[in-house]
């Protein structure tokens, strides 16, 4: 009879245990307090899949669920706070159209921001803080009112790309290599599909982040032939900035000068874009510095690409 009542207790203490704790962990979720007042939206930035996401994130789902970005929407003249947790490390929430600087995410935190849907229109929200291989993806739309502009559904960098980046394939020629690092290390979400750009950047003075695809012409590159000279030298890690040989295409020491400015730019970033109105928010989108995360092959790689793909009929 000893046994069975220490059966029974087991029993009910294992219960207790696989009910009680999903329980306690629901209930201290930011989604399960019950709000008086404006309207809370909760947002949970998830570093594996680079998303800033409206469904509930928990130990039991953190590790195997896709996560989709949340578009958030607001009426006109509506007030809304919104609560944002990690779920795993330091991100941050930036709208520079409706709130003026970032809001630091820690994890274990919680932070909030108010929005008054005061003019409609589709904005864009960033994190700012490099994260992880998924950083450039995350990012979404907040629609105030009836919109009015697109809305943000994809970033040109997918969570496949993302994970594929953590296992990049050993064998690839020389421009798919830089096609694949292009899209794998976040450069398309910031300067578009093939450098076609058009990526809007909120208070940067030329509006958007430049395009690439037109880089060979702005390094003096203006033959097919030139550009596989060139490519071909890049591959087999040719130092164009130390060459001193017989210079193998026309406007060599033009070509030497952008090259050299180019590959700086890969090396350190420009963290610091100008911006259109002085004392308006600082632009979300700027060049991160490369040099502790490609190497030199690579950042030759993606210029070999972005020179590859040149539209050279427009010189017929």
């Amino acid at each position: 009879m000893k046994i069975r009542i220490q059966e029974f207790l087991a029993l009910v203490i294992t219960l207790s245990v696989l009910v009680g704790v999903p329980i306690t962990v629901y209930s201290f979720a930011p989604w399960a307090a019950e709000d008086i007042g404006p309207r809370v939206i909760h947002l949970t930035g998830v570093q594996k899949t680079g998303v800033w996401t409206s469904e509930r994130v928990n130990a039991f789902n953190l590790w195997w669920k896709t996560f989709q970005p949340a578009t958030i929407t607001i009426a006109e003249g509506e007030e809304v706070i919104i609560r944002l947790t990690s779920a795993d490390v330091i991100h941050s929430f930036y709208v520079p159209e409706l709130y003026p600087e970032p809001i630091i995410v820690e994890p274990g935190k919680t932070e909030e921001l108010k929005l008054i849907g005061s003019a409609p229109g589709v904005y864009t929200y960033y994190c700012t803080t490099v994260c992880g291989d998924c950083h450039y993806s995350m990012r979404g739309s907040i629609v105030v009112g009836n919109g009015g502009g697109e809305i943000l559904t994809e970033t040109g960098i997918s969570t496949e790309v993302c994970e594929q980046h953590k296992q990049e394939p050993a064998e690839l020629p020389f421009i798919d290599r830089g096609e694949y690092l292009f899209a794998s290390s976040g450069c398309i979400s910031c300067h578009g599909a093939g450098g076609q750009g058009g990526v809007r950047n909120p208070n940067y003075v030329k509006g958007t982040v430049p395009e690439l695809a037109g880089l060979a012409d702005r390094m003096w590159i203006y033959w097919e032939e030139d550009a596989d000279r060139i490519i071909d030298m890049l591959k087999y890690g040719v130092n164009l900035s130390a060459y001193e040989g017989p210079a193998p295409i026309e406007n060599f020491d033009r070509f030497r000068a952008q090259y050299s400015s180019v590959r700086a730019k890969l090396v350190d970033g420009a963290p610091h874009v100008q911006k259109l109105d002085a004392a308006g928010p600082e632009p979300p989108l700027a060049m991160p510095a490369w040099e502790h995360k490609l190497s030199s092959g690579d950042m030759d790689a993606i210029l070999a690409y972005l020179i590859s793909i040149f539209d050279w009929s427009q010189y017929d």
